[in-house]
């Protein structure tokens, strides 16, 4: 009769149990459901509200990312080739250091950042959506320095200008933007007339490729400056 006992509990246990299967699924598939739609939340980089686009031309995308101390941007996610120009960390002022990004392209990241220093986070990057260009006959003029960083998306130049020093008339064939990364002042000068000035570091100007420039330290002492390109296949032209 023992036998008969376990043996009957058993199989109301197993019945019990079947019936439980159902809800048991069900449950664990909306918790995974929801573990999706967290990860479905990260925003594109574009869309990140402290990666502000300042400037657009094509494939371009200049963006100004500043966090301030504490702040954390939202879970946004990287596919493209990214150019970043430091120009401030969480622990004080940077000199424009210059670094890529180029894995992006091909291989997509998500993340956030958080400031957790004292000082503003900030960065000038430049989004390179083309495939890039692998041609070499889109070199500059006018730049009597080798390129501090180059690859399929980008070029990038330092400049270090003494008090009242010009550069030649610098021209290029890709388009990009103009950088001062020291105190000081600087004059731009165009060949289509138009003149702009960089008063302080982080100011920039973006230039239009083919459209020709001079550069003139009208500040009180030495200045550093950054030129970077966005590289991008030219169309052949029948």
């Amino acid at each position: 009769m023992l036998g008969i006992k376990i043996r009957f509990l058993r199989a109301r246990w197993l019945v019990a149990l079947a019936a439980l299967l159902p809800i048991l699924s069900s449950c664990g598939r909306s918790q995974t459901e929801g573990s999706l739609s967290l990860e479905s939340e990260a925003v594109h980089l574009l869309d990140e509200p402290r990666h502000r686009t300042v400037y657009h031309e094509e494939d371009f995308y200049l963006l100004d990312v500043q966090l301030n101390p504490g702040d954390e941007s939202l879970e946004h996610v990287h596919d493209q080739a990214i150019l970043l120009t430091r120009l401030s960390s969480s622990s004080g002022p940077l000199k424009g250091e210059v670094s890529a990004v180029t894995e992006y392209a091909s291989s997509p990241f998500t993340h956030s950042i958080r400031n957790e220093g004292d000082y503003l986070l900030r960065i000038l990057a430049l989004v390179n959506s083309s495939s890039g260009s692998v041609q070499q006959d889109d070199l500059p003029t006018g730049l009597n320095v080798l390129p501090q960083l180059e690859d399929q998306w980008f070029r990038s130049y330092r400049l270090e200008l003494e008090l009242e020093e010009s550069t030649p008339i610098i021209r290029h064939q890709n388009s990009g933007f103009i950088t001062q990364v020291s105190p000081g002042m600087i004059h731009i000068e165009r060949e289509d007339g138009i003149t702009e000035e960089l008063r302080r570091s982080g100011d920039w100007e973006w230039q239009r490729g083919e459209i020709a420039y001079r550069l003139t330290n009208v500040g009180n002492g030495p200045v550093s400056v950054v030129i970077n390109e966005a590289r991008k296949r030219k169309k052949i032209r029948e």
